[in-house]
């Protein structure tokens, strides 16, 4: 574990300089583009300094510039030394010396110092890269230095953190010439944190002249470098016209590039966007929707902060209401059955015999924790309930109650808790007292996963694949290996070929059948991670020999509530309830007749690493709080039973209680909720928090939404940002459906979010976890997991007007589709729609349109284009197989996931383009892209970017350079043309976000729809695809055959279940059998090998 003195630098900065001065540091990073990392400068307001720092991730980066900034507190005789708790940070200020502070541009160790007018907006800031060294190169200079110079030190590593989340420290120290070299650096794997160790060191040597500059660079395989090779553009020579008399006509300015420079150019920096176009500056204080709290007050709704006008409340007191509420009470005890029967029962409960003491502990303080096991009938009184969960909104809600508490003592506040350690949120509300509440639960017989193997005398099949695959770890170690206790061999065999990553659907089933023989009447409930996993069982029962003897009921929250109602209903007769759940069953709800619980010990959680921008649900243990809580749900009715499916000592290995969602979720949503409740400051506001996040995911979402326009230069809500922290989506996807709305595909932008925010699963994998050709045939040929979402939703739409509801179940498993994700996709878009209604959005750009997914179609181009808004930085290159190159090229090459359209059985296709955005990344041992569509170079110059260079090469050719990596052979100038349109449909979007009635205004204008057109993927060549040189014209109509989707009115295929699998099938093979040269054919050989110029490329190059 870390220790506590080596505290993280960022977080002792920004709590003394919040101690002293009251004001924040502000980091600002950047990719280097090249192998050397990210850049990071942080500026403290009223200092005229700029620290600044490198490293291979965003968190070291950051890490470095607060390191330097400390240094220079110190120099400044600010800060005293014996203040610092990280060596690190000491180390280098030893190292200054006596002329660490002298001087206007001074390095020394990894601290740099300029002053403020070097670095002002508007002038490149010189990347800190001493000796060019780089994570690639560093060993390589390290290692025959120390050999060279018998110096005998090695690397001592470090862990942290749960085995899910897991990282390592890497810290090596030595003393050379007199010199102290030393430097710990923190990354994901333990050769990530070596190398960045490394780089460190060798960048401390260079400055002290101990060794020279880097060489050449260490590369390794061309695959695996970090720029791609120039990719060969043409845009079409009628869009260059019109581009060019757009901007005269419209007096744009683009950029003039400059020939025969050697050094780099900056077409596009959003940091140097003009000022007068930026979406802060356009009415930022327009509606308003805030809600202040307040105590309850006559004539007055709390809820809308409006006066009531007419009514009852309106022209009565309070003390009136109240005896009014009271009476209605007293006649419903006397006269009311039902209501009595419902106190009666509540006397029986626990809790009623301690009415007093709660009521006592209200009476004399503000604040009371209950806490109370499971039964104990807690949840008959609730202000916050189940705090111990400590999701989001949970501590979210606890920062604004424990302000308000203080403001206003009168306030009451009683927290509900289960049986865990409750003195974190006692210490929270100032030693507030806590009320113990006994449980009423039968004793629960305990069994562990060997316990299971002896009884049943289990013994897993080696020729089996009956079991679902939870994740690919590779550092963690099987516990099942390590039986404790005195079991037979067999079951040790047993336990040792069982392994850890996988759930044993058999055993399962097996143990399903003991419960039976057993003959106890009760439910069975099964606590497994997600749906998937849920549905995998499920699929294994349904094909069981005693199938017929259960009553199977999966439990998930996306399913329809008539069907999550069913778990409630007790079984017919002779059948055993099973009820398949997720951890909504842990706490959430009760179901009184289960007597027996298996519980798979693992949870999905969701993830995010701020450095690297990786975010997405992982399966994990569940902590032992959390199996507790699933082991109370057996004894409600009688004495119960819980099998364990993990072992005792993997039991014992398990976390306390697992990491609350605010350190391990991304911030920018409940950032936004901050400023649009006026909570103030984002940082100071979530210092507050039970459990404090980390400050570089604090830093990390106010530059996102900086970035996105969300937040202005004052840290306050754009136009723009009020609308986005009203819609219930991630602020990208957001963002992305007010943008769709422009380009008139609003209603497609809210499925693909509602699609994205819901997790829907529309497709239903096979055993393989691919998609068969059926489910494949509807991204028809766009290579897009997006647009195969966007076919099947309107398919299902169209099955749901055209033949009612009833034949809506036919038509989907006759496709392979999800009848619950599709209706729970339905009612989600039906929400968003009605949100954007609600700001004032007219309903013509939520209409639903045509596309169609085979041939030409410039509208789905559009779509396809605008994803990109959702989904950046999410972009990757193609490079063979499934795998595809990221810009972070030091992890090496990913994977597209197995259930993408991209990602056939045989592993073979071929793509007329390598770019494609992707919605997440979830590293299961590789990291893997799920969810990925085909885009073009210009959507990505558009929507895909936010810093493109034009990068003079030694041949003569100019290169177009994307975020550092993404490199394109294109005409500069023509470049420069088209990044003249982002700032004028940036100030278009700030102007419809404060008026969005005014959107008509600017569908039909000339810069919108010149945007569309170069969204069309015709609107270029590419003579390195000889899959697009084939390509019909955007005018060329497509096949009669091909299939189309959209608004289901008119010009729609007929969906008649069940014969749509054929239909689809033969509409695919016959659009590809006549040639029909949409975007994407698969009759042509992709662009994987050797990139190479045409005739008629040299043509336009020439003519730069």
């Amino acid at each position: 574990m870390e220790n506590k003195g080596e505290r993280d630098i960022k977080e002792f900065l920004y709590a003394y300089l919040m101690k002293k001065f009251r004001i924040p540091p502000v980091y600002v990073v950047n990719s280097m583009g090249d192998q050397s990392g990210y850049y990071c400068e942080l500026r403290v307001r009223g200092f005229s300094f700029v620290a600044t720092g490198r490293s291979s991730s965003k968190r070291n980066a950051q890490a470095n510039a607060a390191n330097s900034f400390v240094a220079h507190l110190v120099c400044q005789q600010i800060m005293r030394e014996e203040e610092i708790p990280n060596r690190n940070t000491l180390t280098i200020i030893k190292q200054m010396g006596p002329y660490g502070c002298s001087g206007n541009t001074v390095i020394s160790g990894r601290h740099v110092q300029r002053t403020d007018g070097d670095s002002q907006l508007g002038r490149e800031a010189a990347p800190f890269n001493p000796g060019g060294y780089s994570v690639e190169n560093a060993k390589a200079k390290l290692h025959p230095f120390l050999t060279e110079n018998r110096i005998k030190t090695d690397y001592v590593y470090q862990s942290y953190g749960p085995d899910h989340q897991k990282s390592f420290f890497a810290e090596l120290h030595f003393v050379f010439r007199g010199r102290e070299i030393y430097a710990r650096e923190r990354a994901c794997t333990k050769v990530l944190a070596s190398k960045a160790c490394a780089l460190s060191i060798v960048q401390q040597l260079f400055q002290m002249k101990f060794i020279g500059p880097a060489g050449s660079l260490v590369s390794g395989s061309k695959k695996n470098q970090l720029e791609t090779r120039p990719f060969p553009v043409i845009v079409r020579d009628e869009l260059e016209r019109e581009l060019n008399r757009t901007i005269l006509e419209h007096r744009l300015l683009p950029k003039i590039v400059k020939q025969g420079l050697s050094e780099p150019q900056t077409l596009w920096d959003e940091r140097l966007a003009p000022k007068s176009m930026r979406l802060g500056d356009i009415d930022s204080r327009h509606g308003s929707i805030d809600i202040p709290w307040s105590p309850p007050t006559a004539n007055w709704n709390t809820w809308t902060a409006s006066r009531i006008e007419r009514g009852y409340y309106a022209t009565n007191s309070l003390d009136t209401i109240s005896q009014d509420l009271w009476q209605r009470q007293e006649r419903l005890l006397q006269s009311d059955q039902n209501f009595q029967k419902a106190l009666e029962e509540r006397k029986s409960l626990p809790i009623y015999a301690f009415k007093n003491d709660v009521m006592d502990a209200l009476y004399n303080n503000s604040v009371v924790v209950i806490r109370g096991n499971t039964g104990s009938g807690k949840t008959t009184q609730v202000i916050v309930d189940e705090v111990h969960e400590r999701d989001t909104n949970t501590d979210f809600l606890l920062i604004m109650l424990r302000d308000l508490v203080t403001q206003h003592p009168e306030l009451r506040i009683i927290l509900m808790s289960a049986t865990i350690d409750t003195s974190l949120f006692s210490r929270y509300f100032g030693n507030c007292p806590v009320v113990d509440i006994p449980g009423r639960v039968h004793p629960v017989k305990l069994h562990y996963l060997e316990d299971c193997v002896e009884m049943l005398r289990f013994r897993p099949r080696q020729d089996t694949k009956k079991t679902f695959i939870r994740k690919d770890d590779d550092d963690e170690e099987n516990m099942n290996l390590k039986v404790i206790g005195k079991y037979s061999l067999d079951t040790q065999r047993a336990m040792a070929l069982l392994d850890e990553k996988d759930i044993c659907l058999e055993l399962v089933e097996e143990l399903l059948v003991h419960i039976k023989q057993m003959k106890v009447p009760g439910a069975v409930l099964i606590f497994l991670p997600g749906w998937s996993t849920i549905f995998a069982l499920l699929r294994h029962l349904q094909q069981s020999r005693y199938a017929s003897d259960y009553l199977l009921l999966p439990l998930h929250s996306m399913l329809p509530r008539e069907d999550q109602r069913r778990v409630f209903q007790p079984a017919p007769e002779r059948k055993i309830k099973v009820i398949l759940a997720t951890n909504i069953a842990e706490s959430s709800i009760t179901i009184d007749d289960v007597v027996f619980v298996i519980d798979s010990c693992l949870a999905n959680v969701k993830l995010f690493t701020s450095h690297n921008n990786m975010h997405n649900y992982a399966t994990v243990w569940a902590a032992q709080d959390n199996l507790e809580q699933r082991r109370g749900r057996a004894g409600r009715v009688r004495p119960g039973y819980t099998f364990r499916l993990c072992s005792y000592r993997r039991y014992q290995h398990l976390e306390k209680s697992l990491k609350a969602e605010i350190l391990r979720s991304p911030l920018h949503e409940t950032a936004l909720a901050i400023k649009l409740l006026r909570l103030g400051s984002i940082a100071q506001f979530l210092s507050k928090a039970l459990e404090p996040p980390p400050i570089d995911a604090i830093i990390e979402a106010e530059v996102m939404l900086r970035e996105m326009k969300c937040l202005d230069g004052k840290e306050e809500l754009t136009a723009l940002g009020r609308l986005v922290a009203r819609i219930p989506v991630e602020p990208s996807l957001a963002k992305m459906i007010i943008v769709g709305a422009l380009f008139g595909h609003g209603d497609a932008m809210c499925i693909l979010a509602a699609g994205e925010s819901v997790s829907a699963d529309v497709f239903f994998l096979g055993l393989n976890k691919r998609l068969s050709d059926t489910q494949r045939s509807f991204a028809g040929q766009r290579y897009s997991d997006h647009v195969a979402l966007l076919s099947a939703f309107y398919a299902y739409e169209q099955v749901r007007i055209e033949s009612g509801p009833r034949s809506l179940h036919s038509f989907c498993e006759a496709n392979g589709l999800s009848y619950s994700s599709l209706r729970t996709l339905y009612d989600a878009r039906c929400q968003l729609q009605d949100i954007l209604l609600s700001f004032g959005f007219p309903k013509s750009c939520l209409a639903p349109k045509v596309y169609r997914v085979n041939g030409n179609d410039p509208e789905l181009d559009v779509v396809i284009g605008l994803i990109g808004i959702g989904h950046y930085p999410n972009i990757c290159v193609h490079r063979e197989k499934r795998k595809v190159q990221m810009a972070d090229a030091r992890s090496g090459p990913s994977l597209i996931h197995k259930s993408s359209v991209n990602c056939p059985d045989s592993d073979e296709i071929e793509f007329p383009l390598p770019y494609f955005v992707f919605s997440e990344k979830i590293r299961a041992g590789a990291v893997v892209c799920k969810n990925v569509t085909l885009v073009t170079p210009i959507h990505l110059i558009l929507f895909g970017s936010k810093r493109i260079q034009m990068i003079p090469e030694a041949s003569g050719m100019d290169i177009i350079r994307l975020d550092g990596w993404i490199n394109f052979q294109i005409n500069p100038q023509t470049v420069a043309n088209i990044l003249s349109l982002k700032p004028a449909l940036d100030e278009t979007i700030a102007r419809l976000s404060a008026d969005p009635e005014s959107i008509i205004d600017y569908v039909r204008s000339p810069v919108v729809k010149l945007i569309m057109r170069l969204c069309d993927f015709h609107a270029a060549e590419y003579p390195s695809s000889p899959a697009c040189q084939n390509s019909k014209r955007p005018s060329d109509e497509g096949s009669d055959s091909e299939f189309k989707f959209g608004r289901y009115e008119t010009r729609v295929v007929s969906h008649r279940p069940p014969s749509i699998s054929q239909n689809f099938s033969s509409r695919r093979n016959e659009s590809v059998s006549k040639g029909s040269s949409g975007p994407c054919s698969t009759s042509q050989r992709g662009v994987n090998g050797n990139w190479r110029g045409t005739s008629e490329y040299e043509r336009k190059q020439g003519g730069y």
